[in-house]
């Protein structure tokens, strides 16, 4: 059996380019994915309560991954 998947980038929140996603939509996929990284690069961070991530990249790449997988059912 084959299987199609597409990581998008190496943590979300680190931005992919939306033109490269949208030519990878085309093939026909069955799993879009991304690794979620680490969310806080250090203890710093994880002291803080706080992400090392953007949270509008956060929710910029997770938004249209969850678009594309939904446009392609």
């Amino acid at each position: 059996m084959t299987y199609r998947m597409l990581s998008t980038c190496t943590g979300i929140g680190y931005g992919f380019d939306e033109d490269s996603f949208n030519e990878a939509l085309k093939l026909k996929l069955d799993l879009i994915a991304s690794d979620a990284g680490s969310m806080d690069p250090g203890p710093y961070y994880l002291g803080q309560g706080a992400s090392y991530m953007d949270k509008a990249m956060v929710k910029r790449d997770f938004s249209l991954m969850l678009k594309g997988a939904r446009h392609r059912n």
